[in-house]
């Protein structure tokens, strides 16, 4: 069942981070990037939600799925300076779909860093 969340609003300034790109699974079917790889900022601050959007370009059927997580920060605990996106594609049947070309598309929270 659908439901509501709230939760205060916080302290820091934040943005919506919107990136998109293309690129294509290997010989397993499974592609692992991170978006700091497809953007020129270099300080970042990320934080949930997370929507990426995965879109296989094949002329045979195939599927394609996602994950992702959040890389922590090594210098500022409990903050996250990338995120990592997995994705793997598939034939109908279940079994991996080798060297498919993909659109992505990443929105997450980017924290802005007040210096």
């Amino acid at each position: 069942m659908p439901g509501k969340s709230c939760s205060q609003a916080s302290a820091l300034p934040a943005n919506l981070f919107d990136v998109s790109s293309r690129s294509s699974t290997g010989a397993n079917g499974k592609a692992v990037f991170l978006v700091s790889d497809f953007i020129c900022s270099t300080i970042n601050s990320f934080a949930e939600p997370v929507n990426v959007v995965v879109t296989p370009n094949a002329t045979t059927p195939c599927y394609a799925t996602m994950t992702h997580v959040l890389v922590p920060n090594p210098n500022v605990p409990g903050a996250f300076n990338d995120l990592q996106i997995t994705v793997f594609t598939f034939k109908p049947n279940g079994t991996a779909a080798p060297n498919v070309s993909f659109d992505w598309r990443c929105r997450l929270l980017s924290i802005q860093t007040i210096l």
